[in-house]
């Protein structure tokens, strides 16, 4: 947990070390200043935020703040829901720090680090839809929860062809690229039937041949071997 005690923290800041545009020592000295109820956690590779956010979720977390992007925020919001009781008590907040940062622009939120200090210290904050992902043929999977957007298709095996090198480099133009790879690679075949409307739509998609969602995905999954009914 970054060397930091967290032990009566009730907020806690999660980053990946690794993010080409943060600069961790800088923020751990701002976190300190918060003061003591207040702790850093520190990933340690791709998909750890799950179990390490669930711990903070079962310690009785109050706020989580995600300093990284769209990925990180996704692993946060699946680690809350690991234990759905305690996740759902958790704010969550983000300071973007990500190559698009798709979930802060659409609510939106500051890099300001005071500015949103003074948000999380004012208590301010909005109910959003949590999307969920299940998978009827599998009932051992855990739902794969999302915040902002679920994809299939074209848009989904772009995303898995994104570098990490190029996107810190070409930022948005690592997407493209990887768009372009994803189209000639052959497309993944999926169909989808809506099944019910309510105030929105919810659909179940049933996999023809392979279904490609995007990362991160469990531990040993292999999405364009392994066919997949899913129902959002």
């Amino acid at each position: 947990f970054g060397g930091m005690s967290l032990a009566g923290v009730r907020v806690a800041f999660l980053i990946n070390p690794a993010a080409g545009r943060v600069r961790v020592s800088v923020i751990e000295r701002q976190v300190r200043r918060l003061g003591p109820h207040v702790g850093l956690v520190l990933t340690h590779g791709p998909g750890s935020a799950f179990s390490q956010v669930e711990e903070l979720a079962r310690r009785g977390l109050e706020t989580l703040v995600v300093v990284g992007g769209d990925g990180l925020v996704n692993e946060a919001v699946n680690g809350l829901f690991r234990v759905p009781e305690q996740g759902a008590a958790v704010r969550l907040a983000a300071l973007p720090y990500g190559s698009l940062n798709v979930f802060a622009a659409s609510h939106p939120l500051s890099t300001d680090w005071s500015k949103a200090w003074e948000r999380i210290e004012r208590g301010d904050s909005r109910e959003v839809d949590l999307g969920a992902l299940h998978f009827p043929d599998a009932p051992q999977r855990p739902p794969r929860y999302f915040a902002q957007l679920g994809g299939g298709g074209l848009d989904a095996r772009a995303l898995a062809c994104v570098s990490p090198r190029l996107k810190r480099c070409a930022r948005s133009l690592a997407y493209v690229w990887a768009g372009l790879v994803a189209m000639a690679s052959g497309m993944p075949k999926w169909r989808s039937s809506v099944i019910r409307r309510s105030s929105g739509v919810i659909s179940r998609a049933s996999a023809c041949d392979r279904v490609v969602f995007p990362a991160p995905v469990p531990p040993h999954t292999n999405w364009f071997k392994d066919p997949v009914t899913a129902s959002i």
